[in-house]
């Protein structure tokens, strides 16, 4: 379990721009959360925390009993986590598709044949296998946004972390992406935290939080707290198409 506890950053410097305010939650493996927020709501940051790339100015974050404060744990921490960027250029390294699913097995020192038989397998979900060698630069943004995620799910985290994965994609990438989370959550258990400005794509999940100024203003399922329509615009977020049309029928 990923368990935040008043988790508050402040940026080094300042003594006013705190960017986390008493953020506090659990993700449990299996479990798949939605996180929205308007631009500058923390979720950025948030998510930098529960890695440890980023270490709280005060409360606490623990990953599966392991404190992200100590740095001796954050090799144990980063084992558990994974985390996927907006932009998969960020985080993609190597020179061919096969050589960046092979990188971070490699640094997790996995033997040989076992790493093989990974690699294999996610080129097959993934839907990789007629790229193995292509460079990466030569791929579609959707394409790069699967080997991204392909390269963090081979290395078996318990948890993943997705900031924004679908924003540069177009419709029927983003469709893709979906349908292939969908697919590894069901082949391993495994906690999602999924962050989105797409509110329908807020619908398959188990919870919704939503923050707003640094501080967690909501936490409930995705079609409770999209009946607060008033209340989810002043923090300049919107609703499903198909939930507005709905409660816009029930009034009439």
């Amino acid at each position: 379990m990923i368990d935040v506890k008043n988790l508050v950053f402040q940026y080094p410097g300042s003594e006013s721009a705190f960017a986390l305010r008493g953020v506090s939650f659990q993700l449990r493996v299996g479990e798949w959360i939605t996180l929205m927020g308007a631009n500058g709501s923390g979720k950025t940051t948030l998510l930098q925390c529960l890695n440890g790339l980023l270490k709280p100015s005060s409360g606490e974050v623990l990953v599966d009993g392991f404190s992200t404060k100590e740095n001796r744990l954050l090799f144990n921490i980063r084992q558990r986590v994974g985390m996927v960027f907006q932009n998969p250029d960020n985080q993609i390294v190597a020179t061919t598709v096969i050589r960046e699913i092979a990188f971070g097995l490699e640094n997790l020192g996995v033997p040989r044949d076992e790493m093989e038989d990974r690699i294999e397998d996610a080129l097959h979900c993934f839907h990789l296998e007629s790229y193995r060698h292509t460079p990466p630069h030569l791929l579609s943004g959707g394409e790069c946004q699967r080997l991204a995620l392909a390269s963090i799910w081979v290395m078996q985290p318990h948890y993943l972390i997705l900031d924004e994965p679908t924003s540069l994609l177009d419709p029927q990438s983003r469709i893709e992406m979906f349908r292939l989370l969908q697919e590894i959550r069901s082949k391993r258990e495994i906690g999602i935290l999924f962050v989105t400005q797409f509110s329908e794509e807020a619908l398959i999940s188990d919870r919704l939080i939503i923050m707003d100024k640094g501080c967690m203003v909501m936490d409930d399922s995705p079609y409770t707290l999209f009946q607060r329509v008033d209340d989810l615009k002043r923090i300049g977020l919107g609703v499903p198409v198909d939930v507005e049309l709905e409660q816009y029928i029930q009034k009439m």
